[in-house]
């Protein structure tokens, strides 16, 4: 073999290097044009991310009915028969848009299904307290008249709204005494409104009463849940993730 010892490097001086490097600057590397966002163009981005053949995959543009949310369109992939699904956003926008018309709706159809602490912080609770009081008064004047004179008369001196000048009890008991324990009695009621009604209707229908007398601010509370549990958590029934496709900027998340 021929020996490279004797051979002279040639040196690049820096009229050659600068050559090079302006060569370099003309001929950037070749870039991927965006896709649209369309039907081939879902196609074309999924088949990269999903790394399969564009033929096994059927788009629809219904988007699972996520397009009937009025937040875009939304096209729905699916990989062959039976296999995974996937729903397709056109942009990050777009997906918090769709999410929080998600939770919106969720809001004002199934408040009961979101923590109560969370949804308490979104009601009026002086309204709720307030559209309440005449129903929570008049059903506790019932109680309090309905009261035995003794039972009553206990109840005033302990509360020490009123004491009884007989120590059994028996004489009749001014109407301002029994409206001021009315007052008391129903305030205690009205501390939780919320409370009050689902010990009332129950859990589920208590809530959803508290949101629709009291008044539920669901577009606050619809942002505040999708910016604290992510645009995934509400969209993908799966994992609750959504994936953000470099370059293109199409969202997607899978759903089965």
């Amino acid at each position: 073999m021929a020996s490279q010892r004797g051979k002279k490097k040639r040196q690049q001086g820096p009229a050659s290097r600068a050559a090079a490097r302006k060569a370099i600057r003309r001929s950037p590397p070749a870039t991927r044009e965006p896709d649209s966002f369309d039907e081939d163009g879902v196609r074309r981005v999924m088949a990269r991310e999903l790394d399969v053949p564009e033929d096994e995959l059927n788009i629809d543009d219904g988007g699972r009915g996520f397009s009937s949310f009025g937040a875009g369109t939304f096209y729905e992939v699916k990989v062959g028969r039976g296999g995974a699904e996937y729903v397709v956003a056109e942009s990050e926008a777009a997906a918090h848009e769709l999410a929080v018309a998600v939770v919106k709706q969720d809001l004002e159809e199934s408040p009961e299904n979101f923590e109560p602490g969370f949804i308490q912080s979104h009601i009026n609770l002086d309204r709720l307290r307030r559209d309440l009081s005449s129903d929570v008064e008049e059903e506790t004047r019932s109680y309090v008249e309905e009261m035995r004179e003794r039972d009553l008369c206990k109840e005033l001196e302990q509360r020490q709204i009123w004491e009884p000048w007989d120590d059994d009890g028996e004489q009749d008991v001014p109407d301002e005494a029994k409206e001021k324990l009315v007052e008391e009695i129903a305030k205690e009621k009205l501390k939780d409104p919320i409370q009050y009604l689902i010990d009332v209707q129950g859990e589920e229908e208590g809530r959803k009463a508290a949101a629709e007398i009291g008044g539920l601010d669901v577009d606050a509370a619809a942002e505040e849940a999708v910016s604290t549990d992510g645009e995934g958590h509400f969209l993908s029934g799966y994992d609750g993730h959504t994936h953000v496709v470099p370059g293109d900027g199409f969202v997607y998340w899978r759903t089965n």
